[in-house]
């Protein structure tokens, strides 16, 4: 058996540093700085709409390289609610957006009986 001393993916990293793959490399950047702002964003959002002292129906989410789209089911009329997650996208987009990365969020109400869309996918509401 054969001692390793780099992991695969730091290897392949490291080879493509040493080589001037230039591509690889641009992509890496890419691929972990979004990894990076999307999980900062997330937990961001959480923690700003953990506050309320109301919570949303439903949540679900999708997630790309730049962007958060979220879709929020609420309580029919919960205009608390409504204000937290409009002020919590406020909040994300003015300092995540110098980064180019952005949330955009879609509010409907329970009384609307619109299903989450299939693309989105749901978080567990605790």
């Amino acid at each position: 058996m054969k001692n390793e001393i780099l992991e695969e993916d730091k290897k392949k990293v490291y080879d493509a540093l040493i080589s001037g793959d230039q591509d690889f490399m641009h992509n890496y950047a890419r691929q972990t700085s979004s990894a990076f702002f999307i999980t900062n964003m997330v937990e961001a959002y959480f923690k700003e709409i953990i506050q309320a002292k109301s919570k949303p129906n439903k949540i679900a989410l999708e997630l790309s390289n730049s962007k958060i789209l979220v879709w929020v089911e609420i309580v029919e009329d919960d205009q608390l609610m409504e204000d937290t997650l409009i002020l919590a996208e406020a909040k994300i987009n003015a300092y995540f957006s110098k980064y180019g990365f952005h949330i955009s969020s879609t509010i409907v109400e329970d009384s609307d009986s619109l299903d989450v869309p299939e693309h989105y996918k749901n978080v567990a509401i605790a």
